[in-house]
């Protein structure tokens, strides 16, 4: 049987998750640059779908709801590259997306071909494999795709903030107080987004080097995420 017991680290996740879909739902209606408003409810329902992911797992419903199981995994694939789109297409207002705009995707899409034959199990081999992982079994795949994941968000956040930079480099040219205004909004979200990644990079190598053991690092990491949710709700609209 379930439990479905929280504590406050968890309830401000699910709270976090709730907020994003909303916001989700606001930005993709509003009229003005309607791109970069879609690019960023991308990204808030991507951080809604993982953040209640992590409730899911801490309350333990996968054998409740087995096929929930791993639908977020590849999502950290789409964070880095919703931002920076956001951020490019937010920076410059004509800028609309290219079909070379969709090579970003394809991390994304390949993580979720690769594990397409754990989405195709059936409820009772899902709560298995669950079952092999918890016991610290785990498949070359997921050996192959976590270090890429971080790989990819600090590749991502790093060009973020560069891009970043140069728009700041051109905005001190401009006396145009809505792009000084834009420009404070993008680089807070740039940097937030990045201390994230490095939060979620930083615990990894300890662990890795055998430094420390981080019992609730991946909690925090989404802890993490749905501050910078909360963010969003307050700055972002």
């Amino acid at each position: 049987m379930a439990s479905l017991t929280l504590d406050w680290l968890h309830v401000i996740v699910l709270l976090g998750a709730i907020q994003g879909v909303f916001l989700a739902g606001v930005l993709a209606t509003k009229r003005s640059n309607r791109t970069a408003n879609r690019l960023l409810a991308a990204a808030m329902l991507a951080f809604s779908i993982y953040l209640a992911s992590v409730v899911y797992h801490a309350a333990g419903l996968v054998q409740v709801f087995p096929h929930f199981f791993g639908v977020a995994y590849p999502l950290p694939f789409l964070f880095g590259p919703l931002i920076y789109l956001y951020a490019v297409t937010a920076a410059d207002r004509t800028r609309r997306l290219t079909r070379r705009d969709a090579l970003h995707l394809v991390p994304f899409l390949a993580a979720v071909v690769a594990g397409l034959p754990i989405y195709l199990m059936s409820g009772a081999d899902k709560i298995a494999f669950y079952h092999q992982l918890q016991s610290g079994e785990r498949p070359l795949l997921l050996g192959i795709l976590d270090p890429l994941k971080l790989v990819s968000g600090a590749t991502y956040a790093t060009i973020t903030m560069v891009f970043l930079r140069r728009h700041h480099d051109r905005v001190k040219e401009s006396y145009s107080s809505l792009e000084r205004v834009n420009l404070r909004w993008l680089l807070w979200l740039g940097a937030g987004g990045a201390a994230i990644w490095m939060l979620a990079v930083a615990f990894q190598v300890l662990e890795s080097a055998g430094i420390a053991r981080i019992e609730r690092g991946d909690d925090f990491v989404s802890l993490a995420i749905a501050v910078l949710v909360y963010g969003i709700g307050y700055m972002g609209l």
